[in-house]
């Protein structure tokens, strides 16, 4: 039988949750964005990521969200040759 989780043993939960690859960790963060009618925009999903990274406390998890961030943050005008 399923019990509802209180609040924060959700939080804790979903605080080690791994993805598989970068693409997913992506793609869940702006599906729940799109879901709960956030901004969506870089920038917000850059502060998340680095927020992730920061309580990440499993190295797989960490190298994910790293990718991720990689993959959000992608170039930027200071880079050489832009």
């Amino acid at each position: 039988m399923y019990r509802e989780l209180p609040e924060n043993e959700r939080n804790d939960l979903a605080a080690v949750i791994l993805y598989s690859s970068a693409t997913e960790a992506l793609g869940m963060m702006i599906r729940a964005m799109v879901a709960s009618k956030e901004v969506l925009s870089n920038k917000v999903l850059i502060q998340r990521l680095i927020a992730q990274l920061e309580n990440a406390t499993l190295p797989a998890q960490q190298a994910i969200l790293s990718q991720t961030l990689a993959l959000v943050v992608g170039q930027t005008p200071d880079d050489p040759g832009i």
